[in-house]
């Protein structure tokens, strides 16, 4: 059910993201995107730095989107580490690309980066599992230099339930 033309809108995009109808650096500031490990490209411009970010890549090449989050024209990337992908999600770095250094590690199997921006960078939303009957969705956002979660809900069949973040902010 959607809540309105801002709801269609995101699925139109997700939509056109996964047909691979435009590119992905055509997906505005000003426009949600959805990311899936599928979206990802391999990477050969990652830097060993961000390799051994991960300690373990299995010898597999890492693949990347590429998507400006603090609307300075020069993409940062979401590093997919395939190699440790498991039934929950898969390990990802959000990585500076002009300085080739790691902001953020994120584990999901969606990644929603969303249109608002918190700090000069856009907010990040994961979605992961804990087996079949808990989904789990953190948002993330840029303090201090790299991307920090700033909330973790857990859904089981029951509705949503805080799991960290601030208590003040009602689920």
């Amino acid at each position: 059910m959607s809540n309105g033309p801002a709801d269609q809108a995101l699925v139109l995009v997700w939509l056109f993201l996964q047909a691979g109808v435009f590119a992905q650096s055509l997906a505005g500031p000003g426009v949600a995107v959805v990311v899936t490990p599928s979206q990802t490209q391999v990477d050969s411009t990652i830097s060993d730095d961000v390799r051994r970010h991960f300690q373990d890549t299995g010898g597999h090449p890492l693949r990347s989107f590429s998507i400006d989050l603090n609307g300075d024209s020069i993409p940062e990337k979401l590093v997919l580490n395939e190699f440790l992908c498991g039934n929950g999600g898969c390990p990802w770095a959000v990585v500076d690309a002009r300085r080739g250094t790691v902001i953020g590690d994120l584990f999901a199997k969606r990644i929603l980066i969303q249109a608002k921006r918190q700090n000069g960078y856009r907010l990040i939303v994961c979605e992961s599992s804990a087996g079949q009957a808990v989904s789990i969705r953190q948002t993330y956002e840029f303090r201090d230099g790299r991307y920090r979660k700033a909330e973790s809900r857990a859904r089981r069949g029951d509705g949503l339930r805080r799991i960290s973040g601030d208590p003040a902010v009602p689920i």
